[in-house]
């Protein structure tokens, strides 16, 4: 998404002002905003904030930062504390009938973001003097959306600011993330003062917002306290939830090992079952021979016999078919060849037959063009005698060029040459045909024959040797019986075995579930007091060990991030250098050769260049695509790092970079080097002479001196 629109109306400087965004590309992502110092770079920033998320966003703004956290760690929204911003920052001389107003528009950058546009219009009222006017007529929010539902847009209705909140959060972006992508570059440099106390668990809710985690550990801890001092005793209600816990976690234990048990006697059951179907198959087969002596062999073997010499024929059939077949599959492979060759050596045959008619005749085309005697002719008749033979040769010659080179496209010599003549080619393209053709179906027709035929004869094979071995294949069919039975038994008796233990353990889990009920039930009855303050403590260490987890992983990644910002930055003898972040602890650099640095007590120039870094890591770590917003990201720093820190910010990808820069910032130079990334310019400046406020520019930037 991109800012596409931003309306400030009685806003610090801006009486009525319009800023108007091109869709930015992805090779042109940024927009410049060039201001003199005054003159609304920082009030463009505050207004993002206030604008998107009122009192939400209040914290973030400058003079109200630590005026938003209260002394319990849960934050300042209160409606007060607005009316107390907005005396600050409404237009001085703005008429009291008039709102001041900030109109946000938000478009989206590719056709994949669901929304076409997305419009947030804050208004804040006043008194006749000029006062933040009190009660809920103080604020107003409209927020409308266009989307593909609603291509013209529609209002979003909501019951209060917070649900107002939660709306322009879950569509844009939460109002924890503000700082890492709308920042100003002088102020950031204060994150080193601040990170030593508490600046990374800040860190991690911006990148994770867990606000949530933190004010509500807050907020139990005040419970529980205020619970305690009414003489609520956790005694009991500990003993009680320890025995519930333990009793909870041997029924699931007992569970587990009863689904093993269960699963065994089920496995057992189907090779039990497959056993006795075996049983049963032998002893089909056992009723089914009857009597051993009783079977016609001659009949079989006369049947054997027929089923040989059916086999012997049909396989002697496939043999020759597959004999002959030879040559036609070998063909068959060089059809192609063998018909481009037979076109090719036509082509000559044509060619030689006319060259021949030609040159055959060659005397009488000389004779037409030297007429004898040459006396009487005009044209040659003139010519010494060896120039009318050299004339004539070169003629002769003549004749033959018309023939060469050959055409490429026929054969160069005869391989075919059995094969002349029209009807004969003819003849062997159809004897190809056939042999291609007809191959494949004679060949499935024969070996079908062959398989039917060595069937018939398996059969009468197995038939006849049944016969012979009546009695051998009874016996057999007894001692497997025997062995069926046994095996059988063992498995009715496992069965039974598995059966007596998963009751048993069923019996366990049934009275340790009554247990369970009776403990239950006791906590039931304890007062309610107790009952609270042991949930909220559970609660509260959940709270806090995964609130400390989460800052132990985010900050070995806001490491790895931050170092290769600052690295790209930085003055080059940090090159290989790491940032070392400490939970309580202010940041530091370490060098190559092991050495701690304190950024602190760095200079200007590299406090600023972990500033910028660190916002930048935490918006990248964040992935979102949200405009990036900075107010004077470089200041007068030194020429190499402005020159680093612009490239920096020009790779960040995101769809959209807005800097607010004064004139002495981005100079020409520095211009030049991110000018081919830069998609529009916009310059503000105040009107001093009607004092109307300050106004855009479009397509206008500082002029320097060459």
């Amino acid at each position: 998404m991109y800012l596409s629109r931003l309306h400030l109306r009685h806003w610090r400087v801006y009486a009525d002002t319009v800023f108007e965004f091109h869709r930015p590309t992805p090779k042109r992502p940024i927009t410049l905003v060039g201001a003199m110092n005054g003159h609304g770079k920082t009030s463009f920033l505050m207004a993002l904030y206030l604008g998107l998320f009122g009192k939400y966003g209040l914290r973030h703004c400058e003079g109200f930062r630590n005026r938003s956290v209260g002394s319990d760690g849960r934050r300042d929204n209160t409606l007060e504390t607005m009316r107390a911003a907005m005396a600050q920052f409404r237009r001085l001389g703005a008429p009291p009938e008039e709102p001041t107003e900030i109109e946000l528009v938000f478009s989206p950058a590719s056709s994949t973001e669901e929304f076409r546009e997305l419009r947030v219009l804050r208004r804040w009222f006043f008194t006749a003097g000029n006062k933040p006017k009190p009660g809920e007529s103080f604020e107003t929010l409209e927020i409308h959306v266009a989307d593909a539902r609603y291509p013209d847009g529609r209002p979003l209705d909501f019951e209060n600011a917070d649900d107002a909140n939660d709306q322009l959060e879950r569509r844009l972006f939460p109002a924890h993330l503000t700082p890492a992508f709308f920042f100003d570059g002088e102020q950031a440099a204060e994150l080193i003062e601040t990170m030593g106390d508490g600046g990374l668990r800040r860190a991690v809710e911006v990148m994770f917002g867990d606000t949530l985690l933190k004010e509500t550990a807050a907020r139990l801890q005040t419970f529980i306290a205020n619970t305690s001092q009414k003489g609520a005793s956790k005694g009991k209600l500990t003993k009680l939830e320890a025995e519930r816990d333990q009793l909870e976690t041997e029924i699931a234990s007992h569970n587990r090992s009863r689904s093993v048990l269960q699963q065994q006697r089920a496995e057992l059951r189907a090779e039990q079952e497959a056993r006795e179907q075996q049983r049963e198959d032998v002893k089909s087969k056992l009723v089914s021979y009857g009597s051993p002596s009783a079977e016609n062999v001659d009949f079989l073997q006369n049947a054997v016999e027929q089923a040989e010499k059916s086999t012997s024929q049909t396989r002697k059939s496939l043999a020759d078919k597959l004999g002959n077949a030879g040559l036609a599959m070998a063909v068959s492979r060089f059809n192609d060849a063998i018909l481009s060759q037979l076109e090719k050596e036509h082509l000559r045959e044509e060619w030689e037959q006319i060259k021949d008619a030609t040159l055959t005749r060659k005397e009488a085309v000389i004779a037409a063009a030297m007429p004898e005697p040459a006396e009487n002719d005009p044209l040659v008749g003139n010519l010494a005698e060896h120039v009318r033979q050299k004339l004539k040769q070169r003629f002769l010659e003549a004749l033959d060029v018309i023939y060469n080179p050959p055409d490429p496209k026929m054969a160069k010599s005869y391989v075919l040459g059995h094969v002349k003549g029209d009807d004969a080619r003819e003849r062997m393209r159809g004897q190809l045909a056939m042999a291609v053709g007809g191959l494949s179906a004679d060949l499935k027709r024969q070996a079908r024959e062959y398989r039917d035929a060595s069937s018939k004869l398996l059969e009468a094979n197995d038939k006849l040797r049944l016969a012979k071995d009546k009695p051998s294949a009874f016996r057999e069919l007894l001692a497997k019986l025997d062995q069926l039975n046994p095996e059988i038994q063992t498995a009715e008796r496992r069965l039974g075995e598995l059966n007596s233990q998963i009751e048993s353990s069923k019996t366990d889990i049934d009275r340790r579930n009554k247990r369970l009920g009776e403990v239950r039930e006791e906590l039931k009855e304890l007062g309610p007091d107790q009952l609270r303050v042991a949930i909220a403590d559970r609660a509260k260490r959940a709270y806090e060990e995964f609130s400390n987890r989460l800052e132990r992983i985010s900050a070995a990644r806001l490491e790895e991030v931050v170092t290769e910002i600052f690295t790209q930055i930085a003055d080059r003898r940090f090159k290989g250098s790491r940032v070392r972040l400490t939970a309580g602890q202010q940041p530091s650099l370490v060098l190559r050769n092991g050495k701690e640095l304190p950024l602190a007590g760095g200079s200007g120039f590299e406090r600023r260049a972990f500033a910028i870094a660190f916002c930048l890591a935490l918006a990248r770590i964040t992935g979102r695509r949200i405009p990036l917003v900075i107010d004077t990201p470089v200041g007068n720093a030194a020429s190499d790092y402005r020159l680093r820190a612009l490239q920096a910010l020009a790779k960040f990808d995101t769809d959209q970079i807005i800097i607010l820069t004064h004139d002495e910032e981005v100079r020409q130079p520095f211009l030049e080097a991110i000018n081919d990334q830069v998609g529009q310019k916009l310059l503000v400046q105040f009107d001093s002479e009607t004092e109307e406020g300050s106004s855009v520019y479009q397509n206008q930037f500082f002029t320097f001196a060459q």
